[in-house]
């Protein structure tokens, strides 16, 4: 079971999530984000929705968003994959591993 911890220390603490153990408005009783008072279930069921109900201009959203930026992004990872050659090598490996299980 979590830790009770109330929203102000968790905030004062600079957690993101908190727990209270009581239940949300609609009945679950699990983790809450600090700063929106919303519990995670109830969360990730507003993502869902909204993903159907606006799915199409998120989409186009982000295309333009990727197109204009994508020099800069390109730019930005090559470097930061300099740097971090251990990282980006196991990064790396890992998704090289879980794809070739899916794939069989």
């Amino acid at each position: 079971m979590m830790e009770k911890v109330a929203r102000y220390e968790a905030h004062r603490l600079g957690l993101l999530r908190y727990y209270t153990g009581k239940p949300c408005i609609r009945g679950h009783i699990c983790e809450r984000i600090t700063s929106t008072y919303a519990c995670l279930k109830c969360h990730k069921i507003w993502q869902r929705r909204r993903r159907v109900i606006e799915g199409s201009s998120v989409r186009k959203y982000y295309r333009t968003y990727y197109a204009k930026n994508a020099p800069a992004k390109r730019t930005y990872h090559r470097e930061w994959n300099r740097k971090n050659p251990h990282v980006s090598r196991a990064r790396n490996r890992r998704l090289y591993l879980k794809n070739k299980k899916a794939k069989s």
